[in-house]
């Protein structure tokens, strides 16, 4: 079991911080006076409840993202079952592999919504 998960953690881990990362420039291309740029750091409540909402935005939609991967995870352990070690190293890598997939189809969603921003909007 030791084996099964340091053989698929790296997967898990570069699959994820891929997801978050495009989440938050998802957030800074659709939203950009969300996001706050330069070393100017703001406080209050106001600030607060903004990263407070950021943060529940960013964690939902990991979530509503990470819907695809495990169900594409658990029907190919349903398929092939084998031992439970076994298992689940091919849950993590095939929901890796999936959210990998979603991450560079966002990726390039969010590149043609770049591409057609007002250049006032980003700076």
């Amino acid at each position: 079991m030791r084996l099964a998960l340091l053989v698929s953690a790296p997967f898990a881990v570069v699959a994820l911080n891929g997801a978050i990362l495009t989440i938050q420039n998802a957030t800074a291309v659709l939203f950009p006076a969300w996001v706050r740029l330069g070393p100017v750091v703001s406080v209050g409540v106001e600030a607060l409840g903004q990263n407070l909402l950021a943060t529940v935005a960013t964690i939902f939609s990991l979530a509503i993202g990470l819907i695809l991967p495990l169900l594409a995870a658990w029907l190919t352990v349903t398929v092939v079952a084998q031992t439970r070690a076994i298992d689940l190293m091919i849950l993590v890598i095939t929901a890796a592999v999936v959210l990998g997939i979603e991450t560079y189809v966002a990726m390039r969603l969010l590149g043609r919504a770049l591409s057609k921003a007002e250049p006032s909007q980003t700076e």
